[in-house]
């Protein structure tokens, strides 16, 4: 009996052009939906939206910019701070301080890391680290 219905539905769908190809348009249409969603988890999976690293990461507040072989942090459009790029590991950019810092005795021991494709870039000047949080950055 179900299979009789399905049949007469099927009938139906396919003397009427238009119930066809609205028919066929919901069913291409529900495909790609689910077709863009699954190719979209996997990308963001296996590698973010983000290639490589970026010359500069800027925030409300300020920015970190490449100039030259030194990364440079900027406050209020003010430049502030040289840092040297130590490395790129798992994602994150290491800086590692060069200014002088009258306020803070350890200076040569600050050092930045900054995710990959913007986020919360932290801040260390102790050792064992104590990794701080900053405000958060895009890549610019």
């Amino acid at each position: 009996m179900a299979e009789q219905k399905w049949l007469a539905m099927a009938d139906r769908i396919r003397s009427n052009p238009v119930v066809l190809g609205l028919s066929a348009i919901a069913v291409i249409v529900t495909f790609l939906k689910t077709l863009i969603g699954d190719v979209s988890a996997l990308v963001q999976t296996v590698q973010p939206l983000c290639w490589g690293y970026a010359d500069a990461y800027v925030s409300v507040n300020g920015a970190f910019k490449k100039e030259g072989d030194r990364w440079v942090e900027y406050h209020g459009g003010v430049r502030r701070y040289e840092f040297e790029e130590r490395g790129r590991f798992d994602g994150e950019l290491f800086l590692l301080n060069l200014t002088e810092r009258e306020d803070e005795p350890n200076w040569r021991d600050i050092s930045v890391r900054i995710p990959r494709c913007g986020g919360a870039p932290e801040v260390n000047s102790k050792l064992p680290p104590e990794w701080v949080k900053l405000d958060k950055v895009w890549r610019g």
